[in-house]
């Protein structure tokens, strides 16, 4: 695909900040046609760094809060405010993911790219410690690494050349994922798909001199890449019945009062084409009294004479 809002952050400075495949590229598939507005309150949760964080907060205009359990807050604000974002715009957080830090129902969305997989396995974890931190029609939106199709009854041996069995057990296939986050009983799950980022992603990381990086060349460079791939999830937090009633009841006063001014409307409207019609009729007659008048006058005048 063509990543638009994600060149100007291909800068050596901005790649050396990466900790896994591109993360800023799969953020912009990820968010392709997104339903979150600008000026959201949004989660990036698993930030690392805080690149997807910036990026969230100038390419989407979002209020982001920067939340990662491995690194310090006060260590990225220097990096936010060179990238000229304010503390109204960026908000770095120290959280656990299993224990966020926040007012229920404080976010309108979650971001998550490639961390989810770490702890959202847990099929306890959507809906004990995430969705409650998000608003009711909030969104979830995800990016994680995952495989084409799960065979960690047989892991190819190319695999294991950069990562252990226990390494790859956070990565599955998305029917493994859909059926996962199906099971969530307050979340809507509205796309669950193998993304296009997959080799241009990892070449960007692979060209990094990053301990991690060098290992994952091992795998890689030798083909692993073909059992590989990327997983999009989004999800939409379930409104609660009294709310869906009052939305429908809501729905149904609107159009109850459209329905009663286009009654008052169309009434007016034939009041004024019945008082028209009426004045015409009258002029039509006081015109016709006044030709008949002169025409009286005209035809006894000679009358007269004799």
């Amino acid at each position: 695909m063509k990543y638009v809002k994600s060149e100007k952050y291909c800068t050596p400075e901005l790649m050396a900040m990466m900790m896994g495949p591109n993360p800023v590229k799969l953020e912009e598939e990820l968010l392709r046609g997104c339903m979150i507005p600008a000026g959201s309150r949004v989660c990036d949760l698993g930030s690392g760094k805080g690149l997807t964080s910036v990026f969230l907060a100038k390419e989407y205009g979002y209020r982001v809060y920067a939340a990662d359990l491995w690194s310090e807050p006060e260590e990225h604000v220097p990096f936010f405010e060179r990238m000229g974002l304010t503390a109204e715009q960026i908000v770095p957080v120290k959280a656990d993911a299993a224990c966020m830090p926040f007012e229920k129902e404080f976010f309108d969305a979650v971001v998550s790219t490639d961390s989810y997989h770490y702890f959202g396995r847990d099929p306890e974890f959507l809906d004990e410690r995430l969705l409650p931190y998000l608003r009711s029609g909030g969104y979830v939106y995800v990016a994680i690494p995952g495989m084409k199709k799960d065979c960690h009854d047989n892991l190819p041996e190319v695999l294991l050349r950069s990562w252990t069995p226990e390494d790859l057990e956070t990565m599955h296939d998305a029917a493994w994922w859909k059926a996962l986050v199906s099971r969530s009983r307050g979340a809507e799950v509205l796309e669950v798909s193998e993304m296009e980022s997959n080799d241009e992603v990892w070449q960007d990381w692979l060209r990094q001199e990053n301990p991690y990086a060098v290992g994952d060349r091992k795998t890689m460079n030798a083909g692993g890449g073909k059992y590989l791939n990327f997983i999009k999830i989004v999800l939409r937090k379930k409104r609660r019945k009294f709310e869906r009633a009052q939305v429908l009841k809501t729905l149904f006063y609107r159009a109850k009062t459209a329905f009663w001014k286009f009654l008052v409307r169309r009434r007016r409207t034939e009041k004024s084409s019945a008082s028209a019609e009426k004045a015409g009729a009258e002029r039509c007659v006081s015109g016709r009294r006044r030709s008949l008048r002169k025409g009286s006058i005209l035809f006894s005048a000679p009358c007269a004479e004799k």
